[in-house]
């Protein structure tokens, strides 16, 4: 990035050489500025006089990121903003925020007309900033990365409750609070979620992934309105599975349940190191599928599942992979830990 600004014009010739030498002097200064526990963020700016700037109070960088989103804007003849109805002429498609609003796909509607704004979906500059600032916290604050390989998942909470409302306020002020409190993270953000006790919030979650070398954006799924009660009735569930089973190896939280239902589904795929491509790809999506039906109340039939396993418990059996067979009776007691915890979910799910 800081290299682009040079090649713009914005820095002279060798600046970025000078940056990148003075912070490695300065780097025993930084990591004593560090400590456990924290996030961090570098903030570049500049002194003038005894006075420092942050970058968007400095001319040549506002300057720059205005040359930027105007590389970004179509104009051409008036119209109505999608979000606000403002009438403008100039204009920014949503694929510019979202890139599975994408028009490479000619059966998919923004995909009608790529020439034409006005049937796609047009925002003005002013929606456009406030889209692209929203999509930019979603990833940094809301976004699940440890669950499922390769998979994102925004987590994006809603308040229910009228706009007039004091107690939306207090809603309101307490999730930020709480989410500031509990320093949620891409680690522990069901469990984080798990936890709120106010059911004046709901949680959708929106499961993607970024095709590998594209820019495409690719939508699995969508599970909406998820009350933290239903969340903590997933964790009670696997909780009650684990002492059932007798396995104080795994920890009882509601990120631990999800990730082991991934990965119990996705290991049948995986023979040592022998790995069927097609096989892994139809497992990955059934466990995508099962983990939506967990969050959005669906019974899951069990069947299908024992199913899997049965197939694949002769080759754990015969297998010559692992000798010591330790392999074998830990993926076999995964597979009793995974029924019984579908099992006991679909019953709260039946009552």
């Amino acid at each position: 990035m800081l290299m682009d600004y040079e090649n713009s014009g914005y820095f002279t010739t060798g600046s970025v050489d000078r940056i990148m030498k003075e912070l490695e002097d300065k780097i025993d200064q930084i990591v004593d500025l560090f400590s456990e526990n924290e996030s961090h963020l570098i903030v570049f700016g500049v002194d003038v006089g005894e006075k420092f700037l942050y970058p968007g109070e400095i001319p040549a960088f506002k300057k720059y990121f205005k040359e930027k989103m105007d590389s970004q804007i179509g104009k051409g003849k008036t119209v109505k903003c999608s979000m606000c109805g403002k009438e403008t002429a100039s204009t920014v498609n949503l694929d510019k925020v979202f890139k599975f609003a994408t028009f490479d796909k000619k059966s998919f509607l923004p995909a009608l007309d790529k020439n034409s704004s006005s049937k796609v979906f047009p925002i003005c500059t002013d929606c456009f900033a406030i889209f692209s600032n929203g999509r930019e916290r979603l990833d940094r604050e809301f976004m699940d990365m440890r669950t499922i390989s390769g998979m994102r998942i925004w987590c994006i909470p809603e308040v229910i409750g009228s706009d007039s409302s004091s107690s939306l306020k207090s809603v309101v002020n307490q999730f930020k609070e709480y989410v500031s409190k509990e320093n949620t993270g891409m680690e522990d953000m069901f469990d984080s979620f798990a936890k709120f006790k106010n059911e004046n919030l709901l949680f959708h979650f929106v499961f993607w992934e970024r095709e590998p070398n594209k820019a495409q954006e690719i939508v699995h799924m969508m599970i909406e309105d998820v009350p933290p009660t239903h969340l903590r009735i997933i964790e009670k569930c696997w909780t009650e599975s684990l002492n059932a089973v007798g396995n104080n190896e795994k920890q009882k939280k509601l990120s631990a349940a999800l990730k082991f239902v991934y990965q119990t589904i996705t290991s049948l795929g995986k023979d040592g190191k022998n790995e069927n491509k097609e096989d892994l790809k139809i497992l990955r999506d059934f466990s995508i599928e099962t983990i939506g039906k967990l969050l959005n109340k669906e019974k899951i039939n069990v069947e299908s599942i024992k199913a899997l396993f049965v197939q694949r418990i002769p080759k754990l059996l015969y297998s010559s992979e692992d000798n010591s067979g330790v392999k074998r009776d830990s993926e076999i007691k995964d597979m009793f830990l995974m029924i019984d915890f579908i099992s006991r979910f679909n019953s709260e799910v039946r009552k």
